[in-house]
């Protein structure tokens, strides 16, 4: 009997430590499941964030491509709006040119494609063809002509029948109605040499008249040549 009981409190014990054994096991379980829950929270923390940041970056990317777009197009359609503007006013200014008005544009082209003229010198051809002032300037305003261009084949074109001083030239385009930048231009420009021309003129002189020396000298810088065109054009006709 006392073998039985002694024998029955072995077992309680058994027992009981066997439950506390489970007990333990089952506390230090969850401790182990809450450390490696709260590990775990940090990194699917930080993995959020930059799911969030770079969905933010998208986001931002996609409003900066699409601001760029709205203002290539903005830029796109104010130059087509600006080009269609102009040509309106092309068709339109063009509508409002009088029949009058072309015939003068077309009468002043023709005469700068055989000969030059200033712009009021070409006015004055036209007026002299029964254009009105008003069509005669229309017509030397829109024939396209380059009036710097014309004073140095007009320039050239009065070397081909006479001799000039390179002022006299200036003088004598500017009575042409050139305008002073205009004649300096193209006498500048006309390939002159002045020398030469200084030769040319005495020699002119010389074939109606008879001169001395001083005197041709003294009638040359009157046309404009410098003492020394002068002297080389007296010169080279022999006095």
């Amino acid at each position: 009997m006392a073998k039985g009981k002694k024998r029955r409190g072995c077992l309680i014990v058994v027992a009981v430590i066997f439950v506390l054994a489970i007990f333990g096991a089952i506390g230090g379980g969850g401790k182990s499941k809450t450390s490696g829950d709260k590990k775990a929270e940090p990194v699917a923390a930080e993995e959020k964030e930059s799911a969030t940041k770079e969905k933010d970056e998208e986001k931002a990317k996609k409003e900066e491509e699409a601001e760029a777009k709205a203002k290539k197009d903005a830029k796109a359609k104010k130059k087509a709006d600006e080009e269609a503007k102009k040509k309106a006013e092309e068709e339109a200014a063009a509508s409002a040119v009088s029949v009058s008005q072309k015939n003068a544009v077309d009468k002043a082209k023709s005469y700068l494609s055989f000969s030059a003229f200033s712009h009021d010198e070409l006015v004055g051809q036209l007026e002299f063809e029964k254009f009105s002032h008003e069509d005669a300037v229309y017509g030397a305003d829109n024939c396209g002509a380059d009036w710097m261009e014309q004073a140095v084949k007009k320039a050239k074109s009065y070397l081909d029948t006479s001799a000039f001083s390179y002022t006299g030239l200036i003088e004598q385009l500017e009575f042409s109605k050139f305008t002073h930048d205009e004649a300096v231009h193209g006498a500048d420009n006309c390939g002159a040499d002045w020398m030469e021309q200084a030769a040319k003129k005495a020699q002119s002189y010389l074939s109606f008249s008879s001169f001395s020396h001083e005197s041709l000298v003294d009638q040359l810088m009157f046309e404009g040549f410098t003492p020394e065109e002068a002297e080389y054009g007296t010169s080279s006709v022999g006095l």
